[in-house]
């Protein structure tokens, strides 16, 4: 059996020899098994597992074994099979490798009849390693791996009765593709496709292949045409199928499928085990397999025919679903081009610097006709509605953008048209949302537009269930796995789903209910600041308490939320029938989806959350983030007395939320606002910050009583909102703060913290706003006040007469502490001011990177610390902040990129644009690169950059404070630290 019947190949050499001791150790099991004495047992000096690999790698040991050949035509065959098997470790058995030594015998000659070349090289190989009388360690080394190489072609010679497999999937290596190999050519560059499809080429007369593998092979929609001619082919077709799901192919995170191929004539139905939500899944499969024996025919097995599974659109192999709907959804026509325009968007490729969260801008910079773009891409579940978060770089029509040679500027002819975006990668399921008139979309956030500009009929369609039951026929199943792999959704997956007739009474009632879906999903985000939607509380200016306002919001919610799902019902009633759903198909839907996951947070999340402490705090933490925004300027709160229309999801984006202040300093405001938008934080003066913040909360929260300050307080279990204000810990405002305003990868603070290393002292400042000035007032305005007032406490304490208590020494040296602590703040403000020229369209993470050492919040200090890392390394040059540190690196780049050029207004001086629309390089720049180098050098930044990099760090480093219990308010005016 060894010797003859049993061959495997394998790329990994580590495999193969795992391979080879498991065949021997069962050879000896079965010797021991048949009572075989030892001596009596045949001696197994190798197996046919061979390693799939270039052939040789000494070109001098190669030359001087074919020159001792003695046999030209010999030799001429292992030149080829050098030359040939140079990619044998990146496609294998997929190179035809049994046709590189096929020859024709000369006119005359017979050849070896009876010697196979491979048996000839291999004896070859023995005289070549020994003839020198003793061997030589690289000549057989040389002949070991030549062996493999022969090894290898023994096998690709054979035909097999069964081929087993667990074959590579994904796309091949660069050099696997460009070997442009006949089997990969047939399945869009899938490895796994396209080792099924050579495994029925090596079958010997009625084969059979065994696979396990990826089940994206049987639902892919760009492998069609693979499956149409290997799974439901005429040469070859699925027999068996079990559809397993992921957590199986050891830590690849796929959705696996094991599957046997066999010769089409003896294939007409296949059989299908579906087991993607059994914890055990082999007990689920064998039991299955016994019910079928014993002639039960029931989930999760399932018959079909070879023709049903042809027939179905582009032949994904949907097999639980019934004959009837099968039939009948192949009649409609697809949506590409009948109902809508589905595509994918920009990709960027470089998201820290073509996109921002949109708080990062003034809101002014952002919109059509702007420099910043709102921008739709890949986000959380979110059903009918999610906030467009994002905005990208779009000056001059995305110039930059374009310019940018990793960047893929697609389908940008439909920015600006309302249509229904949606994730293309997913764990919870399809989940389409509206996509307002005025924004650009990315490659990871595509949009269906309607063809008829009824954006509205289009959203109830995609986002209701019967329409997502249908496109999870193209994935196998509603969801990914969350600890496996999500479900991917193509612009070609969505194209494909049928576009039935809709009737105009139904199609009004559609797009009716779509957004009547959106809206209420659009106001569940109305306490979220960080969103376009943020509306002015009525139910805040109402309540009393805390628990008054949090009931009230519960409620709202969950009328909220059953709204959309009455809406979403409704809408499935009418997809449902208008697809051609018969009660046996609703039945089979509702329960795939009775089995999904359903999320874990947020409002969607079937177990509503109730009225306790971890509510109360986390209701609190947001109360106050919003505090602080009205204090110091961000929202107005002469909104929050007024009603706000109901929102429309469809109509034109707008990019200034209801709630944001849109004048930095209005006539008549009801409350004072900071000097350049700071807020000051003093942990030793706590009825400062509680006296700015409650004068804002008395605004939107009249009634509260006690005061709102209080209440926000015991929720939070600070004595003062000054101490949640300044912890830089992880119970702190500031942790809270860089939470609430990170979105996907993008860590973007509104508001950056500067301020002494423990917190004790330090403001929070808008970062939009902030100008070239903002830190020089705070140096002379805010800081140098607050050091003198130290300085003179000190000062008191030390000339108090007598003899000092233990008291006073700890008043004396809490003081002491800080007046050092202001002094090094005050010397790093001295040290980084002549370099702080922030640039909103570098930023906030950019812009706060060279000042790392002013931030408290040990976190932010260590993001900004990495940012600076990467600006002194050079891979943030496209910044203004680079260019105005190091001219002298940055403008010989914009010469080579044009992008960079564009990014720093250079590029007229390096790039000239050609009649047919192309730019080029200009031969001679319009001015040298040292004279631009000069105009942009500034000896002062210079000086001060060269002080920032020598200087040592605070001596005093932010620690985690967990908020103690209450103090007296005497004891925080001492100087608690």
């Amino acid at each position: 059996m060894l010797a003859h019947n049993l061959h495997g190949v394998d790329i990994d050499p580590r495999c193969a020899q795992i391979a080879q001791l498991a065949l021997w150790m069962r050879a000896q099991r079965a010797f021991r098994d048949f009572s075989l004495a030892r001596v009596d047992r045949p001696q197994i000096r190798r197996s046919n597992i061979v390693i799939a690999e270039p052939l040789v790698a000494d070109e001098q040991l190669t030359k001087e074994f074919v020159a001792r050949l003695g046999d030209a035509e010999l030799g001429q065959v292992f030149t080829a099979l050098v030359a040939k098997l140079n990619l044998a470790g990146d496609l294998g058995l997929l190179l035809p490798v049994e046709t590189f030594v096929r020859q024709t015998p000369e006119s005359g000659k017979t050849g070896s009849l009876f010697v196979t070349p491979e048996e000839r090289i291999r004896a070859a190989l023995l005289r070549f390693v020994s003839e020198e009388g003793r061997t030589s360690t690289r000549r057989r080394l040389f002949a070991d791996d030549a062996e493999q190489g022969v090894g290898l072609l023994s096998v690709a010679e054979k035909s097999f009765d069964v081929v087993l497999m667990n074959p590579p999937f994904g796309e091949p290596t660069k050099a696997g593709k460009k070997a442009r190999n006949a089997h990969l050519a047939t399945c869009d560059d899938d490895l796994g496709a396209a080792f099924m499809h050579a495994s029925a080429t090596r079958w010997a007369r009625g084969g059979l292949t065994g696979v396990v593998s990826s089940s994206t092979l049987w639902f892919k929609h760009t492998l069609a045409r693979w499956r149409e001619q290997v799974l439901v082919g005429d040469g070859s077709a699925i027999a068996l199928g079990a559809h397993l799901g992921g957590q199986v192919l050891d830590n690849a995170k796929v959705s696996a499928a094991a599957m046997v191929l066999a010769p089409a004539a003896t294939v007409s139905n296949a059989v299908f085990f579906r087991c993607l939500r059994d914890n055990d899944k082999a007990a689920a499969l064998c039991a299955s397999i016994q019910e079928r024996r014993r002639g039960i025919d029931r989930p999760p097995a399932f018959s079909v025919t070879i023709a049903e599974l042809r027939a179905y659109r582009k032949s994904p192999l949907v097999y639980w679903i019934s004959s009837s709907l099968r039939s009948d959804l192949t009649r409609y026509p697809a949506l590409e081009g009948t109902g809508a325009e589905v595509r994918q968007g920009v990709a960027c490729a470089d998201d820290p610097r073509f996109v921002r969260a949109w708080w990062e801008l003034p809101v002014e910079r952002v919109g059509a006709g702007t420099d910043w773009l709102p921008f739709a891409k890949s986000s959380e579940y979110s059903p009918f509605w999610d906030d467009i978060t994002w905005i990208i770089r779009w000056e001059r029509d995305g110039r930059e953008v374009r310019a940018y040679e990793k960047a893929y500027p697609k389908n940008t002819q439909y920015f600006g048209r309302p249509g229904v975006t949606f994730p293309a990668r997913s764990y919870l399921g399809f989940n389409a949302r509206a996509f307002p008139a005025s924004c650009g979309f990315g490659h990871m956030g595509s949009v269906a537009f309607p063809l008829s500009g009824d954006a509205a009929l289009l959203l109830g369609y995609l986002a209701s269930r019967p329409l997502e039951y249908v496109l999870s026929f193209s994935n196998g199943g509603l969801q990914g796995d969350l600890r496996a792999f999500p479900n991917h959704y193509e612009v070609g997956q969505v194209g494909d789903v049928p576009w039935p007739d809709f009737g105009p009474e139904v199609a009004r009632a559609i797009g009716a209910l779509a957004q009547s879906a959106a809206s209420a999903a659009m106001l569940l985000l109305r306490n979220d600041e960080t969103t376009h939607q943020h509306r002015p509380s009525q139910a805040l200016r109402s309540a009393k308490t805390l628990d008054d306002f949090i009931a009230t919001e519960l409620a709202e919610d969950e009328r909220l939320v059953e709204a959309a799902r009455s809406a979403r019902a409704s809408l499935d009633e009418m997809v449902s029938t208008s697809l051609g759903f018969k009660r046996e198909d609703v039945d089979a839907m509702e329960k795939e989806f009775a089995e999904c996951n359903a999320p874990t947070d947020g409002p969607w999340c079937p177990e509503r959350p109730s009225l306790n402490n971890d509510l109360r705090k986390e209701t609190a933490r947001s109360l106050t983030s919003f505090a602080v925004g009205v204090a110091i300027g961000r929202f107005d709160v002469r909104r929050f007395a007024e009603n706000v229309p109901r929102p429309s999801p469809l109509d034109t984006f707008d990019v200034v939320p209801t709630t944001l202040l849109k004048s930095p300093k209005p006539k008549d405001y009801p409350i004072d606002l900071p000097s350049m938008a700071m807020f000051v934080v003093d942990r030793t003066d706590p009825d400062l910050a509680d006296r700015l913040l409650g004068d804002g909360l008395a605004q939107i929260w009249p009634n509260a009583a006690p005061d709102a300050v209080s209440q926000l307080c015991d929720a939070l279990h600070v004595d003062h909102l000054s101490s949640y204000l300044s912890d830089p810990g992880v119970s702190g405002f500031y942790t809270d703060h860089a939470r609430r305003y990170s979105k996907g990868r993008r860590r973007a603070p509104l508001y950056s913290w500067f301020g002494t290393a423990s917190g004790s002292f330090g403001v929070l400042l808008m970062a939009p706003v902030a100008t070239s000035d903002t830190l020089f007032i705070l140096r002379n305005e805010i800081l140098a006040p607050r050091l003198t007032r130290a300085e003179r406490a000190a000062e008191a304490v030390r000339s108090e007469i007598g003899e000092r208590s233990a008291v006073t020494r700890a008043a004396l040296a809490a003081t002491e502490a800080l007046v050092t602590e202001l002094r090094e703040f005050a010397a790093e403000l001295d040290r980084v001011i002549p370099l702080w020229v922030p640039n909103v369209d570098d930023g906030v993470v950019v812009n706060t990177a060279a000042f790392f050492r002013l931030i408290p919040h040990r976190d932010s200090r260590t993001k900004a610390e990495a940012t600076w890392k990467e600006l002194c390394g050079g891979d943030l040059d496209w910044s203004q902040l680079a260019m105005r540190f190091w001219p002298e690196r940055v403008v010989p780049k914009c010469a080579n990129d044009r992008s960079l050029a564009i990014a720093h207004g250079l590029e007229d001086v390096f790039w000239a644009e050609g009649t047919d629309g192309k730019h080029t390089a200009r031969k001679t720049p319009t001015k040298s690169v040292d004279e631009l180098v000069k105009e942009r050098t500034s000896p002062a930044v210079k000086s001060a950059l060269k002080s920032l990099l020598d200087a040592p760090v605070f001596a005093g480093r932010s620690v985690g404070r967990k908020a103690g219990p209450r103090k007296p308010a005497s004891a925080a005016a001492e100087g608690d630290t």
